[in-house]
């Protein structure tokens, strides 16, 4: 079997050809060039659809696949997290052994183990801010934000009425993309 470029290449070739079968003088076509173009179309139909045919069993065959493997993974992800889950219980048993030794020896936040590694409580600063009013704080304080685009009142007025004056200096292109459809 040929492959998907050869196939498309043939179709479009045959399809240059059709214009080739006319006399230009007369305006007659050439019945015996017609009937062999014709057997030849035919032939690169039944290749597109056969092709077809295998794409899609190889399509399938691939989403199966990814099927099976993204059930794998939400498996090992679920394993995963209970991992980290159980790490994170041992982080707290390892915290309260550090508290219990830091009681005993006061001002002392870090502990050599056996094979030379050590274990420490560390400390780390953070800061709840609230403001009641924010028209009474200090400019100096506030953060301005950009202005942004409201993409979906945009795309509303466009396709209501694209040549809309409430769109004047907004640009708005349409892109429309095709994709393939499967079924039965």
């Amino acid at each position: 079997m040929s492959s998907s470029y050869e196939i498309s290449s043939d179709a479009r070739h045959l399809a240059g050809e059709l214009m080739d079968m006319t006399d230009q003088t007369t305006g007659e076509v050439n019945e015996e060039a017609y009937d062999a173009w014709f057997k030849r179309v035919e032939a690169v139909c039944g290749s597109i659809g056969e092709k077809l045919q295998r794409l899609r069993a190889v399509r399938i065959r691939l989403l199966k696949e990814s099927l099976t493997l993204n059930e794998e993974a939400i498996r090992l992800a679920s394993s995963s997290k209970r991992r980290i889950s159980d790490a994170e219980r041992v982080r707290g048993y390892m915290e309260e052994l550090l508290r219990a030794h830091r009681g005993l020896n006061p001002g002392v936040n870090r502990v050599d183990t056996p094979d030379g590694s050590f274990v420490r409580l560390s400390r780390r600063t953070s800061y709840e801010i609230e403001a009641d009013n924010l028209s009474a704080v200090a400019g100096a304080f506030l953060v301005p934000r950009e202005p942004r685009l409201d993409r979906a009142a945009i795309i509303k007025v466009f396709r209501e009425d694209p040549k809309s004056k409430a769109l004047a200096g907004i640009s708005v292109a349409e892109v429309v993309t095709e994709h393939v459809r499967e079924g039965k």
